[in-house]
């Protein structure tokens, strides 16, 4: 993964446990230089040993970390040079889900070792979408619930997330179901 997601993963965990806890966890997964380049690519074992202690330290299951971490990358990105690639994303979610292939292929260019996901958006009805997400990596499905979650707080758009599972024919495929909702 590249640096940017490191980065964000630092702020995070400085936001939420201060720099004594994102030392405990450089010390924990042996990172001696934490300063992390955007458009360098690091090993994904890296990233993983990092929400993993994040997690130790947290005393929080891995899953929780990751969802949190998918509503703070949505901050991240729009608060850190990403937030005119958001808004030109869409102004609505099923929009926005249905751009994110584009606008990963668009970001080829500065990342040429990008490795991102796919996206694939049915609206089911005006209020129901599903989203079919595929990756190359394992695991991420919290953070996928999170990402969603914190695009419904961009988009001001109330919603509810449930991961269905795998894909019936794709074991790197995952199903979310998103349940858009009344504003009160």
């Amino acid at each position: 993964m590249y640096g940017l997601v490191n980065k964000a993963i630092k702020e995070m965990m400085i936001q939420e446990y201060g720099t004594n806890g994102w030392q405990a966890i450089c010390e924990a997964v042996d990172l001696e230089n934490d300063h992390f380049i955007n458009l360098q690519p690091y090993p994904d074992e890296l990233t993983y040993q990092m929400v993993t202690a994040a997690a130790c330290y947290a005393n929080q299951p891995v899953p929780d970390i990751l969802k949190a971490f998918g509503h703070h990358w949505i901050k991240y990105t729009g608060q850190n040079g990403y937030g005119d690639m958001l808004n030109l994303g869409g102004h609505d979610l099923p929009t926005f889900l249905s751009n994110l292939d584009r606008m990963h292929a668009g970001m080829s260019h500065a990342y040429p070792e990008l490795r991102p996901p796919s996206f694939r958006c049915e609206t089911l009805s005006p209020n129901k979408l599903r989203l079919h997400y595929q990756s190359e990596r394992e695991g991420l499905p919290p953070f996928v619930i999170g990402l969603l979650e914190g695009l419904g707080e961009y988009l001001n758009t109330p919603l509810r997330v449930d991961h269905s599972g795998p894909c019936d024919l794709d074991q790197n495929c995952e199903v979310f179901h998103i349940d858009l909702l009344e504003e009160a």
